[in-house]
Order: C-alpha cells, then sequence, then structure tokens
C-alpha cells in the first residue's frame, strides 16, 4: 500500500460529493467545542499581548470549515483586545494538512475573507504550511496558539505487525479494531496512537512558545474495547463485497485503516508521559451521526407526509465518502466505490432507523509548560 500522506486526503473541490459540501457534522464539533478554544486563546492573548498573534489549526482539510474557524478565533481576539482596551494585533494564522490535500478551494475564498476583516480594519494573513502533523512544521518558539479538530483520530500510518513476517493478516475481515479483532491487534492500534501522539506532542513542544496554548477535539471512545465508528459499518459492507467475489478477499485481509478512536484516560497517559504540557480542560460530547433526524422525522409525521427511511443514510454515507473514499479506491479501485458506498447507505439507514446512533468527541485544552 502507498503511504498514508501521499494518498489521504478529504475529497477535493466544491463538487455534490465533495468534503466541501459535506463536513456540517464536523462544523457542528467545532461549534459544541468553541467555548473551550475561546477560553484557552482568550487567555494566550493575555498572557502574551503580542504585536502579531501567531496560530496555526492542524489538519484544516478542504472548504469552508477552514476559514470558519479561523474567523472564529478572529472574533475571540478582539472581544479580549476589547476588554484590555488594546488595540487589535495582526494575526497570522497558517494552515496546515497533508500535501495531498487540496488547499485550491481555500486560496479561492480568501478574496472574500480578507474583505470582511479589512471592513473590521483587523488585519489576519493567511498560510499554508502542507506537511504531516506527526513532525516538525514551524520554527521553534515560534507559535502562540495551535489548533487541531477532526484530524488526530488518524495515524500517522497503518499499525505495524497487522500483518506478520510470514504474510498473515492478523485482522482479517476487518479494516480496523471491531468486535471481532483480537487483543493483539487493540494494541497494535493503540501502540502506533501512543507514537504518534507523543510525537504530536513533542513536535507542538517545540514549536509553541512557553505558555503557549494547544486545543485538540478528535473522535474518542468512552471503553478501549468496544469503539464503534461510521467505518467500521465501511468494513461490514466490504466483507459483503468480498463475499460476493466483487472484491478480492485477499486484498480486504491485508488491507487496515489508519484509524483509532482512544479514550480520554488514554489521551491523558500520553500528555502526562511526554511532559510539555499541563491539561486545563478535557471533555467529552457526542454529537449524533445525522444531527437533523430526529427533528426531521417528528416535522414530517406531524404534517402526515411519509418519512423517508433512506434520508439519514444518504446524508450519513455522504460526509463519510468525502474523507474515506480516496483510502479505499487506492485499495480496492475506483470501480467498486459506487456500488460500496450505495450498500453503506442502506446499512446507515438501518441502524439510524433502529436506534440512536453517536460519534464520540474528546476535547483537550493544554498549555505548555
Amino acid at each position: 500500500m502507498e503511504k498514508v500522506e501521499e494518498i489521504f486526503c478529504m475529497k477535493g473541490g466544491d463538487g455534490e460529493a465533495s468534503y466541501a459540501r459535506n463536513s456540517s457534522n464536523q462544523r457542528e464539533v467545532m461549534r459544541r467545542a468553541r467555548h473551550i478554544v475561546a477560553e484557552c486563546l482568550s487567555e494566550v492573548y493575555r498572557n502574551f499581548s503580542p504585536k502579531c498573534l501567531v496560530v496555526a489549526d492542524l489538519g484544516c482539510a478542504s472548504g469552508p470549515n477552514a476559514l470558519h474557524i479561523v474567523s472564529e478565533m478572529m472574533d475571540v481576539i478582539g472581544k479580549a483586545c476589547h476588554e484590555m482596551k488594546h488595540s487589535m494585533p495582526a494575526v497570522q494564522v497558517f494552515l496546515n494538512d497533508l500535501p495531498s490535500n487540496d488547499f485550491s478551494e481555500i486560496f479561492k475564498s480568501l478574496p472574500d475573507f480578507y474583505l470582511k476583516f479589512e471592513k473590521q480594519n483587523k488585519e489576519c494573513f493567511v498560510a499554508v504550511s502542507p506537511g504531516s502533523f506527526y513532525g516538525r512544521l514551524f520554527p521553534r518558539n515560534s507559535l502562540h496558539f495551535v489548533h487541531s479538530s477532526n484530524a488526530l483520530h488518524w495515524l500517522s500510518q497503518v499499525p505495524q505487525g497487522l500483518i506478520t513476517e510470514t504474510g498473515e493478516a492478523l485482522n482479517k475481515g476487518n479494516i480496523l479494531i471491531a468486535e471481532s479483532s483480537s487483543p493483539l491487534v487493540h494494541k497494535l492500534y493503540h501502540d502506533q496512537f501512543q507514537k504518534d501522539f507523543h510525537l504530536f506532542l513533542k513536535s507542538r513542544s517545540e514549536e509553541l512558545m512557553p505558555g503557549g496554548g494547544l486545543v485538540l477535539t478528535l473522535l474518542g471512545s468512552v471503553r478501549s474495547d468496544q469503539p464503534f465508528s461510521r467505518q467500521e459499518v465501511a468494513g461490514l459492507a466490504l466483507c459483503e463485497m468480498a463475499n460476493e467475489g466483487l472484491i478480492e478477499k485477499t486484498k480486504l485481509d491485508m488491507f487496515n485503516m489508519p484509524f483509532y478512536q482512544p479514550t480520554a484516560s488514554e489521551i491523558r497517559r500520553v500528555v502526562d508521559n511526554e511532559g510539555s504540557f499541563i491539561i486545563s480542560r478535557l471533555e467529552s460530547l457526542d454529537t449524533p451521526w445525522d444531527p437533523r433526524k430526529r427533528a426531521k422525522d417528528q416535522r414530517e409525521a406531524a404534517i402526515g407526509q411519509v418519512v423517508d427511511e433512506n434520508a439519514s443514510g444518504k446524508f450519513v454515507v455522504k460526509s463519510v465518502r468525502a474523507v474515506i473514499e480516496p483510502l479505499l479506491a487506492a485499495a480496492f479501485g475506483e470501480a467498486v466505490m459506487d456500488d460500496l458506498f450505495s450498500r453503506l447507505e442502506k446499512k446507515f439507514s438501518d441502524l439510524m432507523n433502529a436506534k440512536e446512533c453517536k460519534n464520540h468527541h474528546i476535547t483537550i485544552s493544554l498549555k505548555k509548560t
């Protein structure tokens, strides 16, 4: 398999299937965590009061969310300046993602973005810093604040050891940790997360100034032995296709996704062991797979309209496809993607009609010592 950083990206452009048009769930997670971002960023500004505040958003992806979070940070800084009777500083923002990311959609939005702040007499300068955040991206002691949302559950690589030296696949029939995965598979994924997250923190500790702040939001698990995700459902659809001979079983057995949902205690443990940060706040939040579903069903029932039982499946499969299709297409080929996501739509619909399905997110606010 090709290296993750060479093929992993959100689906680019602004078409119907793009990440730009199918990332409302990620926006909702940012909205739910913005009070923590505001708290940390306000404290950072009050501590430094710099003439130029330097921030980075890591794993920014493409589409409107990238600049939306920057706008929110500008509002937070503006409020802190008003309360302190300071002039608004210039703000230098670095947007980061892998080189395969479609940054062009962000560039197209910059003229209107800049015009908005010019009218408010605010200076904001946006630059792109492509590369893996599992390593250094910026000069030492150059950043005041770092933010990352919906990114750190993606690992730097598929855990080594899932395929033995003799070519045996340890996680047959699964594409990540699933109910049938062995304890060894769990351990390999856990160890890779620990290694990656430690390197992430170490890199940020070198780039942030002492007293700088870091706010991270990622998909997590309540229990490490019972993760459940939309990606796991995608694995079930792939198994179905393999049993029908539509994809090679060997390819499926050898494929594993670089994806891990840690628990809050696992995150705390790595922070404590790395030693460069103190935890200011850690919160968990659950968001529905389809936040519109309950209100939509109630509205349709109230007016006597037949409830579309597949509406949520259609909504969720678009958001999932915009994220994982490049990885799956690289492994199984473009030709089977429409069939795969059609099956996945039905599976999502059946699941959500049977029970309430949620994503578990963890947000942690850190301060560099």
